[in-house]
């Protein structure tokens, strides 16, 4: 099993985001959590990742769900407070089958994490369009 970690990303202008390690999971079906501590920012209005897992019904392969939500804010002028404009929620699914050798597991964990981050599918998420 994993360790809890933060975990850092390049953002868009390549420079480093991280997400800082909250808690720990304590067992299936509770996540893991991490948030991104961005100063001057209410709590409430940070960006924050989760990662839960338990088995599936037939217990012959592991759930893995990744979620979370970017708060998009701005800075109200006569108050000086940041204000709430919208979010973006995100998740993502993995089954894990249970009867696969783990090298093959792991080729197609780094597989699928490495179309996520894609430029095509980066492309998709920023436009809100599909290929066509």
């Amino acid at each position: 099993m994993p360790t809890l970690a933060d975990i850092t990303v390049k953002n868009a202008a390549a420079a480093n985001v991280t997400f800082t390690a909250i808690s720990a999971s304590a067992g299936d079906k509770s996540p893991a959590r991490w948030r991104l501590e961005t100063a001057g920012i209410p709590l409430g209005l940070r960006a924050n990742l989760e990662i839960a897992s338990q088995d599936n019904g037939p217990k012959t392969a592991r759930r893995v769900v990744v979620s979370g939500n970017f708060p998009f804010t701005y800075t109200d002028t006569t108050t000086s407070q940041k204000v709430l404009l919208a979010r973006m929620p995100f998740r993502t699914e993995f089954t894990l089958p249970s009867n696969l050798d783990p090298a093959q597991l792991a080729d197609a964990s780094v597989i699928a994490t490495n179309v996520l981050a894609s430029a095509l599918v980066q492309a998709v998420l920023a436009s809100g369009y599909a290929p066509t």
